[in-house]
């Protein structure tokens, strides 16, 4: 006992000097923790971003998910789901083939038992075989430059920008040329080009490659841009840490508010979605910038003395002139401030109101906020001289919140349809919503919303210890309300809620810290425990388990990154690519506008409109030269957009001053020729040059159709068939006295009086702009897609469509009921139509039946869209038009189709694709039929004689001498041995030869793998019909 007790004496004394040689160096180490808790706390939180969160389970990883976005992670998926498919297809096909009779529900087990066995045979295979179709897939959305691959960039404005930034570093500017010393975009609405966007984005870019391209000669400018939203919100996250410790108080209720706020800032779902990687379009500015400003005013509050003071206020109002620069709605947040700093000096006064105003302008903050604002709006003023410029800037400050409110007006004062109202990123949402289309829901859910609302009213709550916070939480307030407004009026704008949340969610943090370590010292708790409360609990919020049933954002997060699939893909590239190949440069491009900005970065030509200028008439006029069923028509608009643009209507309407009377005059005249035209003009009092801007010698044309424009038939046709004479009723006669206005649109229209009754009544039963919006123009959509016909029971079946000759309506299968087709269009091999119309159907859909190199296709449709040029266009590639040559033809892998065609402006022979080409001979499209005889050493194999076995049919037996039942199939789409494709290729109708095929050109040599294998066929054949 004694040498125990002797032994730990012992141990004990030894410890005792290391605890001595230790303690100098832990306490050093508490004392840089604790004077550098700050800088410490930042790096944590940044790194913290970078590191891997699969799963989306931890509340970290923020810049690390955005990067993941390169890595294509739904090519492994699509290529899983095609694996699966496959052998779903085959083990079908087996079960169906074996046990024929077993019904549905026992087939399903048997189904799922031979998947299972083929997926545990041939495992390894399987894993090969996706690994290869993804890599393919990777492969399809990727480009090789110097020798590396990579990931084309995802995103549509992206390529607006990336073109300035390319034209940067080629000419020294942005812009294309200059027009009267005007910057000049001859990219866009063409021919007419448009002054250049004056910003400063495309420099940055440009900018960030040479410094790459420095450590990195092999990098390319589109791969350099895609970090740059990366780049950008690492920063963004740094000013958010700050304002929100400084807001917080510092200490450790700042440093945990700044933890937060950059945490929240790095996963807030509306700003996560826009800043992936690859997205370098100017989004991220409405994060940086805004967190950027806000940081500089919190350091003028903060200033301890006035030189500072002014500095950070000059700092602010530089920051604010600058961000004009790089987005056009940056007023907001000056507005803001503006707002926020007036309510932080009436408060000051109104608190300080017994003391005099001298004890107001010289103790309270009120004159500190005073000069504030006066230092910052003044050097916003002069530094607008060299940004956005004087007079926009005061315009854009005071008056755009105002015209902001009429975004989604259904027609505009000119008549013309608003396309704002169909742009994805601006339809309107609600507060609560419902999944995650709502405001709240979208930033995160209730929880987090109310935790962030909870910061601001503390932050209020903590006026008497800090003056300050009537100006942040007013700040806040003002930017809450704001945001979420412009929010219900399109999804786009929950963005801009994103930085004023965080900072809100980190405050309410620190904050809560603050109480919460009073109340914990209060019980005797340890120190350490408010910190760990406080940071377990927030943590807890952003990522909750999936047990507590609360919206978890991180998985939100995580889940975007397989949708960030790149629409330029290795079709898009070569499509426009032989664009620009055949192409002079001053041809144009017309398409919908959704990808205007792909066609001019990678063809280097002009378009007709694009995402920044998709809101003039040029809508209307592209969306009828896709809707219209006359290609005449089709053609004489894309010449007068290709003439002059708008400058037809625009002489028009300066002539007449009348929007509905010049639209009506151009759609006449463009179908005149030149003289009638003129002689037109005059009679309406329009200058006759007019036909300058109609009826030019055009520049080459291109149009594009592709599969994502199937689904947009609704907008395109919306605007196409947008009806003039409704727009000016809802604009104008609908408020006038009923007689009256009835009177006027019998003038107006040449309608009856009961027809303008009924007009003004429709008009004014109307509540809404989205219902004015239909009301004008309908919403049409294609019902089905195309589906192969064949015979069956004297009846044609088409998919959900079935046709019983043209003498009764077409039934097609819709929402699970039969309804009739109100007419059928019939298409001939050289595009002639003939149209059956059911009148006693009273429906609008209509089926269209055609011709193509496999046999027949039909689909149903709504009325107007039947007969359309997109439909003739995509569907039926151009079959039967004069006017559309096809130029090149590629599928992507995801997205369908797309098809360019070259406009002959003469059109003088119709279009017949090969495969519906009259065939002479057995070539590649030929509908064959053929009679043969088959066979071995051992005799007869096969024949198209009739019951040849019970015949004794020899090689030697003639085909006149039976009756037969010829092989009939269309060469090149049907999978024949190789041998008897190489064969009879080429034989004319009426040929008759004999082929002798070896194993290898057969059924191979391995006589397991089939009953022919490793045996030399011999065919007698004779070619009966060829079409």
């Amino acid at each position: 006992m004694e040498n125990n007790q002797s032994s730990v004496q012992a141990e004990s004394e030894n410890i005792k000097p290391f605890k001595e040689q230790i303690l100098p160096y832990w306490n050093k180490v508490k004392a840089f923790v604790k004077r550098d808790a700050l800088i410490l706390t930042l790096l944590l939180v940044l790194v913290l971003q970078f590191v891997p969160n699969g799963g989306g389970s931890y509340p970290w990883g923020g810049l690390w998910m955005r990067l993941e976005g390169q890595k294509l992670h739904f090519a492994g998926a699509i290529a899983e789901q095609n694996v699966d498919n496959y052998i779903q297809q085959q083990a079908l096909q087996i079960v169906n083939a074996e046990y024929p009779n077993l019904p549905d529900s026992k087939k399903k087990v048997v189904l799922a038992d031979v998947m299972k066995k083929v997926r545990s045979e041939f495992g390894d295979q399987l894993e090969t075989e996706k690994s290869r179709l993804a890599d393919q897939i990777r492969a399809h959305f990727s480009y090789v430059a110097n020798g590396k691959q990579y990931v084309y960039m995802p995103d549509i404005d992206t390529y607006f920008y990336l073109r300035y930034a390319r034209n940067v570093l080629e000419k020294g500017h942005h812009y294309d040329e200059l027009r009267g010393g005007i910057p000049w975009d001859n990219h866009m609405t063409a021919p007419l080009g448009t002054s250049a966007d004056r910003t400063w984005h495309p420099y940055l870019i440009a900018f960030m490659f040479k410094v790459h391209s420095f450590f990195d000669d092999t990098t390319t400018l589109m791969q350099t841009a895609t970090y740059f939203p990366i780049l950008m919100i690492f920063l963004s996250l740094i000013f958010a840490f700050l304002i929100a410790w400084h807001i917080a108080g510092g200490g450790n209720s700042g440093l945990i508010a700044g933890f937060f706020a950059a945490t929240m800032l790095a996963l807030s779902p509306p700003v996560f979605g826009r800043t992936v990687w690859g997205h370098m379009d100017t989004d991220v500015y409405n994060v940086f910038f805004p967190v950027l400003i806000f940081y500089l005013l919190v350091e003028s509050a903060h200033a301890k003395t006035p030189r500072k003071q002014y500095v950070f206020a000059a700092l602010t109002g530089a920051g604010i002139s600058v961000y004009s620069m790089f987005w056009s709605g940056w007023w907001y947040v000056f507005d803001f401030i503006l707002g926020a700093i007036g309510i932080a000096i009436v408060y000051e006064v109104f608190r300080n109101r017994k003391s005099g105003l001298k004890h107001i302008w010289e103790k309270s903050s009120a004159s500190q906020y005073l000069k504030i604002l006066g230092v910052l709006f003044a050097v916003a003023l002069v530094l607008s001289f060299f940004t956005s410029g004087f007079v926009p800037f005061l315009k854009a400050g005071f008056t755009n919140a105002i015209s902001f409110t009429k975004i989604k007006q259904a027609s505009l004062p000119t008549l013309w349809p608003n396309v704002l109202t169909t742009v994805a990123e601006l339809k309107p949402t609600d507060l609560f919503g419902t999944g995650k289309t709502g405001v709240i829901p979208s930033v995160g859910g209730k929880l987090i919303f109310l935790v962030s609302l909870l910061g601001i009213v503390l932050l209020a709550l903590n006026h008497k210890k800090s003056a300050r916070s009537i100006l942040y939480s007013s700040l806040l307030t003002l930017w809450f309300i704001g945001t979420i407004y412009a929010s219900l009026k399109g999804v786009r704008f929950i963005l801009l809620l994103g930085p004023a949340l965080s900072v809100a969610f980190g405050v309410s943090a620190g904050l809560i810290y603050t109480f919460a370590e009073r109340f914990l010292r209060s019980m005797q708790a340890p120190k350490w425990s408010a910190f760990v409360v406080t940071v377990l609990i927030f943590a807890v919020i952003i990522a909750p388990p999936k047990a507590l049933g609360i919206q978890n954002i991180v998985k939100t997060d995580f889940a975007t990154i397989p949708n960030n699939v790149p629409i330029v893909n290795d079709a898009w590239w070569n499509v426009l690519t032989k664009i620009k190949e055949d192409s002079k440069p001053d041809a144009i491009i017309n398409s919908w506008w959704d990808f205007g900005h792909h066609f001019k970065y990678i063809a280097d030509r002009a378009v007709t409109f694009d995402g920044a200028s998709q809101s003039g008439p040029q809508a209307h006029w592209i969306g009828k030269v896709l809707q219209t069923d006359n290609e005449d028509e089709a053609v004489a608009i894309l010449r007068m957009l290709n003439c002059g643009g708008t400058l037809s209507y625009d002489a028009a309407l300066n002539a007449t001053q009348d929007p509905l009377l010049s639209v009506k005059f151009l759609k006449e005249i463009i179908l005149l020729n030149e003289s009638e035209a003129k002689k037109k003009a005059m009679e309406l009092g329009v200058p006759e040059n007019i036909t300058t801007y109609t009826h030019c010698k055009s520049p080459e044309d291109y149009f594009i159709v592709s599969g994502d424009m199937v689904g947009k038939a609704a907008v395109w046709s919306h605007f196409g068939l947008w009806d003039f004479e409704k727009a000016e009723v809802w604009l104008k006669w609908r408020n006038e006295k009923r007689d009256v206005a009835v009177q006027k649109m019998v003038e107006r229209f040449g309608i009856s009086k009961e027809e303008a009754e009924s007009l003004y009544d429709e008009a004014n039963s109307i509540t809404s702009e989205d219902q004015a919006n239909a009301w004008i123009s309908p919403w049409l959509s294609f019902v089905n897609l195309p589906s192969s016909c064949r015979e069956s029971d004297g009846a044609l079946e088409c998919g959900r469509i079935t046709i019983n000759g043209t003498s009764s309506a077409p039934r097609v299968l819709l929402n699970g009921r039969v309804a009739p087709a109100g007419e059928l269009v019939l298409y001939d091999n050289e595009g002639n139509v003939k149209v059956f119309d059911f009148n006693n159907s009273n429906s609008n859909l209509v089926v269209s039946l055609w011709p193509s190199g496999s046999g027949t296709l039909a689909m149903f449709s709504e009325k107007p869209l039947a007969r359309s040029m997109f439909a003739r266009l995509f569907f039926m590639d151009g079959l039967g038009l004069k006017h559309f040559k096809p130029l090149v033809q590629d599928s992507q892998l995801v997205g369908g189709k797309i098809i360019a065609y070259k406009v002959d402006w003469d059109g003088q022979e119709p279009y017949i694709p090969e495969s519906l080409k009259p065939k002479e001979s057995v070539v590649s499209g030929a509908k064959v039929k053929l009679n043969y005889i088959g066979w071995t050493d051992e005799g007869v194999f096969d024949s198209t004689i009739v019951d040849w076995k019970s015949k004794n049919v020899t090689s030697e037996s003639s085909f006149e001498d039976y009756n037969t039942r010829p092989f009939e199939f269309v060469f090149g789409k049907q999978q024949l041995i190789a041998g008897f494709s190489q064969g009879i290729e080429n034989m004319t109708e009426g040929e008759s030869k004999i082929l002798r095929i070896p194993p290898e050109m057969a059924y191979g040599t391995d006589p397991s793998a089939h009953p022919l294998g490793n045996k030399t066929l011999n065919f007698k054949i004779r070619v009966e019909s060829i079409s």
